[in-house]
């Protein structure tokens, strides 16, 4: 698959410039189009609450709806600023009027609504959408943003830790395999970040019961697509030593399935998956 659209939620934070950062290298690499979408709620549809016998009644003056739209407004402003200030730095071209280049570009969006379903519809029309892991209470947006791109857009995500971006010079990633659908399509999505990476499989033996279709075989599908290849053995093979794996050999990023199990257990009972959303502090590239 070739990389030629991306897609970065982009409120403007401080700790959300890296996953801007990484979209754009990724959109040099790749001569892609990268899309900055800044979405923020409709204060109107916050304003009222419904009362038996009386319909709807408002909750916030007009003063501070006013108040809540200026707010919105220099919260879009501060983003444009940062998103053409930092495509300036890095060279990518501005797009303002719907032509595309065939060279490295990138387009402010800003709409008002509903960020689950703004960023996951869009999510549908580009190859990748990169999205910065919140740290604290400061993105509270973040797992509503990841659960409906996951889950509703059929494309991947790579998440970038907060503050940080993705280095692309003598990359080493971790390929988490479990045999499962979605850890082969993520790997399918992969492949454009695979170029030029020394790939180590990290296997999940009680995960692969069927010997034809284990990490032998995953290490041959890799090498047919040019992929420098070579197998992990773990002691354990829990989320934190796939964190500390990676940590001890320098990788720059974790592939893998995102909600093999349901997204149900995964919540209730804890998983592979939310334990990434929680704690990793490199990036992890996921596909349901």
């Amino acid at each position: 698959m070739d990389l030629k659209s991306i897609m970065v939620p982009f409120s403007g934070g401080d700790g959300e410039e890296g996953a801007l950062r990484t979209a754009f290298e990724l959109g040099k690499a790749h001569n892609a189009h990268v899309e900055a979408w800044h979405v923020t709620p409709s204060p109107y549809n916050m304003s009222t609450v419904y009362y038996p016998g009386q319909g709807l009644e408002p909750i916030y003056s007009e003063k501070i709806l006013q108040e809540l739209k200026r707010s919105y407004e220099e919260s879009s402003n501060n983003a444009l600023h940062k998103f053409s200030m930092m495509a300036e730095e890095m060279g990518i071209e501005p797009v303002h009027d719907g032509v595309i280049p065939d060279h490295a570009s990138a387009s402010f969006h800003h709409e008002i609504g509903d960020a689950d379903e703004i960023i996951s519809l869009r999510s549908r029309l580009c190859d990748m959408s990169v999205i910065s892991r919140a740290t604290s209470e400061e993105n509270k947006l973040f797992h509503g943003i990841v659960y409906s791109t996951l889950f509703d857009s059929a494309r991947p995500v790579l998440l970038i830790p907060a503050g940080k971006s993705l280095n692309f010079s003598n990359t080493k990633i971790i390929i988490a395999w479990n045999n499962s659908l979605e850890a082969a399509r993520a790997i399918a999505f992969s492949f454009p970040l695979l170029e030029h990476a020394k790939v180590l499989v990290w296997s999940d033996s009680r995960e692969n019961q069927n010997p034809s279709s284990g990490s032998g075989d995953l290490l041959h599908y890799l090498r047919l697509h040019g992929t420098e290849a070579e197998e992990l053995f773990p002691n354990a093979t829990t989320p934190e030593s796939l964190l500390m794996t990676a940590k001890t050999l320098g990788a720059s990023m974790i592939v893998m399935g995102a909600y093999s199990h349901s997204r149900f257990r995964e919540t209730i009972l804890g998983g592979m998956t939310n334990f990434m959303l929680k704690n990793a502090n490199i990036p992890v590239f996921l596909a349901h």
